[in-house]
C-alpha cells in the first residue's frame, strides 16, 4: 500500500510491503527517496496476516497482529497529492507498475496513531441465547444465538482490523443441549484479522422440576350429610425445591397444610413429605352423585417467572353416598325393620312368616328355588327403600331405577297365585322347571338386579 511516484521519480510517503524473502515491511520517507523500515519476522505462505503501519513522530511501528517491530525515527512524512494505491505500487524510479502476488483485504487508513490496545480491539461476543446463568426445563427447545463485532467504540481504533470469524460451541441457530439436568457451559469465540480473539463463555442449568399427590379419604362410604376427611401427601420427585406449594380439590376446596416442613424454610425440599387435609367434608345431601368421584390438584413454583409452575393431579377417590342392606342384616337386625307400604306383596304379613322367606330361616326345605331366592331378595330391597330412601335418595342409583325393579318383581310374584314357591316349583317336575327358566328368564334375573342393589354401600352400616 502506497502513494504513487510523482513523474517517475521516487516521492512516496509511505508503504506496507511484503519483501520477496517474505518479511513484511512499513517505510516512512521525509523526502520521498530514503525509506527507513520496520521490518517484520517472515510470513509464511497461504495464511492470513494482519499488517498494521504506524508513525508516531518518534518511532516507525510494524504490527504483525498485535507484535511489535519498531525503530526510532523523527522526520516528517513527505507529503503528496497522488492516488493511493493498495495492492500495487508503480516501482522505483518510476518503472512499470507491479502487483501483490496474493490477497489483501479490510484495509483501512487512519488519520491518527493506533497504539497496540487499540489494535486489541476485539469486542466480547454478545450472547443473547443462552443468557448466562439461565435456568430451562429438561428438553426444552432452546436455540444459540449470539453476536460479534470489531472494536471497541465509534472513534479511532474502533473496528480497526475487522471481525474475521465467530464461533460457537455449537452452529448458531442449533439447539442447545437440554436432555441431561445440570450445569452446562456455551462458548463463543470471535476473532478478528489481526488474529485477536476473545471468548465469551456462559453457564445455564437444566432442571427437571416434578411434584407428586396421592389423595386417600378416612372412608369409602359416607351418606349425604355425613362427613369424610382427605388427606394429601404431597412430595417432590423433581431436582429444585418448590414454593408457595397449594392443594385444591373440587368440590372439597382448599386443603390445609399440615405437616412436614422440616427446616422451616417454606420449600418442599427433595426429601421432604408435606401433608395436607381437608377435614369433615360434608357430602352434599342434595344432588349428590352415587359415588362421589374427585381429584385434588397440588402446584408449586420453582422459578421466578409468573409462568414457572409445576403441577400434579392425584388419583381419583370415590366415596359412595349410598348405602343399602343386605339379607343378612335383615335378619339378624329386626330392630331396623320399618313398616311396608300398603301396595307391598308383604304388607300384612306377620314378621315371622317373613323370616321364612330369609334363606337359612327354613323357607328352602331342599334348597331355595330361583322363586324363593328371587322372593328373598325383593322382601330386602323393599325394607331398604321403606326404611332408609328418604335418607339416601335412591332415585340417584345408576344401575337401575330401583322402584320399577321392585314393583316388576312384585307383578311377577304375584301373578304366580300361590306363595308357596316351595312347592309350586316341585310340582314342576324338572321338565317344567327347565321350560320356567326358558320363559321367564327375565323375570328370575331380577334377583341379580335386586341382589346388587341390596349390597350397594353395605360398608356405611358396618
Amino acid at each position: 500500500m502506497t502513494p504513487t511516484d510523482i513523474g517517475g521519480t521516487n516521492q512516496r510517503g509511505y508503504m506496507l510491503a511484503v519483501g520477496t524473502d517474505g518479511t513484511p515491511r512499513f517505510y516512512v520517507s521525509t523526502n520521498g527517496i530514503n525509506f527507513p523500515r520496520a521490518t517484520g519476522p517472515a510470513l509464511s505462505l497461504n495464511t492470513w496476516y494482519h499488517l498494521a503501519g504506524t508513525y508516531d513522530g518518534a518511532n516507525i511501528n510494524l504490527y504483525v497482529g498485535t507484535t511489535p517491530s519498531s525503530i526510532a525515527y523523527t522526520e516528517v512524512i513527505f507529503l503528496n497529492d497522488q492516488p493511493l494505491l493498495i495492492g500495487a505500487n508503480d516501482g522505483f524510479g518510476g518503472s512499470s507498475r507491479k502487483f501483490t502476488n496474493g490477497i489483501v483485504d479490510e484495509v483501512r487508513v487512519w488519520s491518527s496513531v493506533l497504539d497496540a490496545s487499540q489494535l486489541d480491539d476485539m469486542l466480547l461476543p454478545v450472547v443473547s441465547s443462552p443468557n448466562d446463568g439461565a435456568t430451562y426445563l429438561l428438553n426444552q427447545v432452546v436455540s444459540a444465538d449470539w453476536s460479534a463485532a470489531d472494536g471497541t467504540g465509534s472513534g479511532p481504533g474502533s473496528g480497526v482490523t475487522g471481525l474475521a470469524s465467530d464461533v460457537g460451541s455449537i452452529s448458531k441457530g442449533s439447539a442447545l443441549d437440554t436432555s441431561i439436568v445440570g450445569s452446562h457451559s456455551f462458548t463463543v469465540t470471535a476473532t478478528d484479522y489481526a488474529k485477536n480473539t476473545d471468548t465469551k463463555t456462559v453457564t445455564y442449568n437444566v432442571i427437571s422440576p416434578s411434584i407428586e399427590i396421592v389423595k386417600t379419604a378416612d372412608t369409602k362410604a359416607a351418606a349425604p350429610g355425613e362427613t369424610v376427611t382427605y388427606t394429601y401427601t404431597v412430595t417432590n420427585d423433581g431436582d429444585v425445591p418448590l414454593s408457595d406449594v397449594t392443594v385444591s380439590d373440587d368440590p372439597a376446596g382448599d386443603a390445609e397444610y399440615v405437616s412436614g416442613d422440616t427446616n422451616g424454610d417454606i420449600f418442599l425440599d427433595l426429601d421432604e413429605t408435606w401433608i395436607f387435609t381437608i377435614i369433615d367434608y360434608i357430602i352434599p345431601v342434595e344432588d349428590a352423585p352415587e359415588d362421589l368421584c374427585n381429584t385434588a390438584i397440588v402446584k408449586g413454583w420453582y422459578g421466578e417467572g409468573e409462568d414457572e409452575w409445576v403441577s400434579d393431579t392425584s388419583n381419583e377417590v370415590c366415596i359412595h353416598t349410598m348405602g343399602a342392606r343386605t339379607i343378612g342384616y335383615w335378619k339378624n337386625h329386626l330392630e331396623d325393620w320399618c313398616t311396608l307400604p300398603e301396595e307391598s306383596i308383604f304388607n300384612g304379613v306377620n314378621l315371622p312368616t317373613l323370616l321364612t322367606y330369609l334363606p337359612g330361616s327354613g323357607a328352602e326345605a331342599n334348597g331355595m328355588n330361583p322363586l324363593e331366592m328371587l322372593r328373598a331378595q325383593l322382601l330386602a330391597a323393599e325394607l331398604n327403600v321403606a326404611c332408609f330412601d328418604g335418607e339416601f335418595d335412591y332415585s340417584r342409583y345408576d344401575a337401575a331405577n330401583i322402584y320399577d325393579t321392585i314393583h316388576d318383581a312384585e307383578e311377577f310374584l304375584d301373578s304366580l297365585i300361590t306363595y308357596d314357591f316351595n312347592t309350586y316349583w316341585s310340582n314342576l317336575g324338572k321338565a317344567g322347571q327347565r321350560a320356567f327358566r326358558i320363559d321367564h328368564a327375565d323375570s328370575l334375573a331380577l334377583k341379580d338386579v335386586l341382589d346388587t342393589f341390596n349390597n350397594m354401600g353395605d360398608e356405611i352400616f358396618e
